[in-house]
C-alpha cells in the first residue's frame, strides 16, 4: 500500500514538473518568436507564476512577478488525479485480460 502511494506521488510530481517545464519553454519560445520582452507564464492548465516586463520612461524596464499558490496546488491535484485515473485504468485492463494459465483462454 505504501509502495503504491509513493509511486503515485512520484509519478504525479514528475508529471507536474514536466508540464511546468514545457509551459516555461513554450512561453520562452513564444516570446522569442514575437520578439517581445520576457513575459513568462508558467503552469498548465492554470498559470501559477507570471513575470512581465514593464517599461518606464525614467527608470528603464522593471520586472514584475507574482505567484498564485492556489493554482500551484490545483495543478498538482490535477496531476495526481490524472495519474490515479491512468493507474486505475491499467489495473482494470490487467484484470480483464485473461492470463495463460486461465481456463478461459489466453
Amino acid at each position: 500500500m505504501i509502495k503504491k502511494i509513493l509511486s503515485i506521488i512520484f509519478y504525479s510530481t514528475i508529471t507536474f514538473c514536466v508540464l511546468s517545464f514545457i509551459s516555461f519553454l513554450f512561453s520562452l519560445a513564444y516570446n522569442s518568436i514575437n520578439r517581445t520582452s520576457p513575459n513568462l507564464k508558467i503552469g498548465f492548465p492554470l498559470n501559477y507564476y507570471n513575470q512581465l516586463a514593464v517599461s518606464d520612461n525614467c527608470n528603464g524596464i522593471d520586472l514584475l512577478h507574482g505567484s498564485n499558490i492556489k493554482n500551484f496546488i490545483l495543478n498538482y491535484i490535477i496531476c495526481v488525479t490524472a495519474i490515479l485515473i491512468i493507474k486505475y485504468k491499467s489495473n482494470i485492463k490487467t484484470l480483464l485480460t485473461p492470463s495463460r494459465n486461465s481456463p478461459f483462454g489466453g
